[in-house]
């Protein structure tokens, strides 16, 4: 388990998340044989603060409720939140996603005999891929603070699985065939595919990549411009960038909020030529998810 592990309402925001069921694994550290430590003076505290001093010191992470702990504290707290009332709602879901993914499922990508196929492919990994995202409704429900976190945990892990099979399909389309542009597949089906590389956040080469490919299309009216402007904060999230159209973001003490943004005092100007709202509105379409405008994250 690691800090990755952490999803919750960043999951949600963003529509992606790159922690998996385990969190990341690390290698184990190769031993290595420590100096002797002396002491004349046959010293057991001497001997006790020099151990204290070798060993590494535990990072710990924030988790909204629950303060700063580490990587241990933070699955003993999801263990204990897994009570019988949460296994029974996780088994819900569970089963009520098995179902629909018994009906009629239309030919994987690249398998199907023309656009019309790629189109309901894509229809359908959009149900699939917002499946979890809208399970988070649950949360609203009487949970122990435990059983939230634990929750939290599971939907954001299981969506996120969720995530890779999807975008792991598209990619695998994409090596072989052309982008699902609006004027082959539709409006919609072109969103649906845009929509799986948003929510690939475990792969960030994969989103530069189509950014790069999607970039030349605009103009041909191939794919909507405004698809590519969040694309673009997107792979600037996660280079550590000032992003150009605001459109990522967390929640805060004020509500939500982009991350860092280049030249802010034209920002709405720039949202403007690609098609999205004023930034004002835009934020208030987070309200509901960060609880009200003064709910912190």
């Amino acid at each position: 388990m690691s800090r990755g592990a952490v999803v919750g309402c960043v999951w949600v925001l963003l529509s992606g998340c790159a922690a998996g069921s385990g969190g990341i694994e690390s290698e184990a550290p190769v031993e290595q044989s420590q100096p002797e430590v002396r002491d004349e003076g046959g010293s057991e505290a001497a001997t006790s603060a020099a151990t204290a001093a070798e060993a590494p010191v535990e990072e710990t992470f924030e988790v909204p409720g629950f303060g700063e702990v580490t990587d241990a504290e933070y699955a003993a707290l999801v263990e204990k939140g897994r009570s019988a009332r949460v296994q029974a709602t996780l088994a819900e879901l569970e089963a009520e996603l098995k179902a629909h993914a018994e009906g009629e499922v239309p030919p994987r990508l690249g398998d199907g005999e023309g656009a019309e196929d790629v189109a309901a492919r894509l229809a359908y990994l959009r149900e699939i891929d917002g499946f979890w995202r809208a399970a988070f409704s649950v949360l609203s429900g009487d949970w122990e603070a435990e059983e939230m976190l634990a929750l939290e945990h599971e939907l954001a892990s299981r969506g996120t699985a969720r995530d890779r099979e999807t975008s792991g399909e598209l990619r695998a389309y994409l090596q072989d065939h052309s982008w699902p542009s609006m004027k082959e597949v539709g409006e919609q089906a072109s969103a649906d595919a845009w929509r799986i590389v948003q929510h690939a956040d475990y792969a960030p080469e994969f989103q530069a990549a189509v950014l790069e490919r999607l970039k030349g299309l605009v103009e041909e009216g191939h794919v909507a411009a405004h698809h590519v402007a969040m694309l673009e904060d997107r792979v600037a999230m996660h280079r550590g960038e000032a992003q150009r159209y605001g459109t990522q973001g967390q929640c805060g003490p004020s509500g939500w909020e982009p991350f860092e943004v280049e030249a802010p005092e034209e920002l709405d100007a720039r949202r403007a030529e690609v098609g999205l709202e004023p930034m004002a509105e835009y934020r208030e379409r987070f309200e509901p998810m960060c609880g009200g405008t003064n709910a912190p994250e």
